[in-house]
């Protein structure tokens, strides 16, 4: 896990990752929740702030990948908005 946060802290673009923060946050912070990742039979999951569990995933460059993709997704719909 400690290897995964360590690929995202690495390939998230910090303005991508500053979209995470909340209105009630006072100061500018990247934020990532490691449990928010788990494995079932072999394969990774994660899930979302929309309670969905995406995957699965053969291993955490994919899932990484797939993390990346999902919260430009999400960007881009909430910029449509």
């Amino acid at each position: 896990m400690h290897k995964l946060m360590e690929f995202a802290n690495r390939n998230i673009p910090q303005e991508i990752a500053m979209y995470g923060k909340r209105a009630q946050d006072n100061a500018p912070a990247t934020h990532f929740r490691c449990d928010r990742v788990c494995r079932v039979n072999g394969d990774l999951y994660f899930s979302t702030r929309e309670n969905t569990l995406e995957g699965p995933f053969e291993n955490p460059e994919k899932l990484a990948r797939e993390v990346q993709a999902y919260i430009e997704r999400m960007l881009l719909l909430r910029m449509s908005l």
